[in-house]
C-alpha cells in the first residue's frame, strides 16, 4: 500500500513538470548551473536545460553512487540517476542486440541535461528527462 502511495506521488510530481513543458512548448530554456545551484527554489519544478561535468561524488559507483553536475566555478547540483548502473549480458544463443545505455557512459563527461529540479527532503535533486554528451566546442 505504501509503495502505491509513493509511486502515485512521484507520478503526480513528474506530471507537473511534463505539463509545464507541454504548456510552454518547444525546448527547455538553458539555465546556468551556477544560477541553478545558487537559487534552486526559484527554478524548482520548472523544466530547464543545464550543462556541466557529470561526476560521482560518492566513494563507489555501485555502492555509493551520488551524481553531481559541476562547473569550473565550483557550482554543483545533485542529479538523480536516470539510467541503470549495469545491464546483464544477453542470454547465450540470443540474437545480438544493441545494449541499452547505462549511467557510467555519462560519468566524467561534459553533458547537457534537461529535466526538473525537485525538492528531496532538505536538499534538491535534478530529475533528468533527457541527456546528451557534449562534444568539444559545446555540442
Amino acid at each position: 500500500m505504501i509503495r502505491i502511495i509513493i509511486c502515485t506521488c512521484l507520478a503526480l510530481a513528474l506530471a507537473g513538470c511534463h505539463q509545464r513543458q507541454a504548456a510552454g512548448g518547444g525546448a527547455a530554456p538553458e539555465v546556468a548551473l551556477a544560477r541553478l545551484a545558487r537559487d534552486p527554489a526559484a527554478l524548482q519544478d520548472r523544466r530547464v536545460a543545464v550543462s556541466g561535468l557529470l561526476r560521482n561524488t560518492g566513494a563507489n559507483y555501485f555502492t555509493d553512487l551520488r551524481l553531481a553536475l559541476t562547473d569550473s566555478t565550483g557550482a554543483a547540483v545533485a542529479v538523480r540517476p536516470w539510467l541503470p548502473a549495469e545491464v546483464p549480458p544477453p542470454r547465450p544463443g540470443a540474437a545480438p542486440r544493441t545494449p541499452p545505455a547505462v549511467q557510467s557512459q555519462f560519468l566524467d563527461q561534459r553533458v547537457r541535461l534537461t529535466g526538473c529540479l525537485r525538492k528531496d527532503g532538505a536538499d534538491y535533486q535534478f530529475d533528468v528527462q533527457q541527456a546528451e554528451i557534449l562534444k568539444e566546442g559545446g555540442r
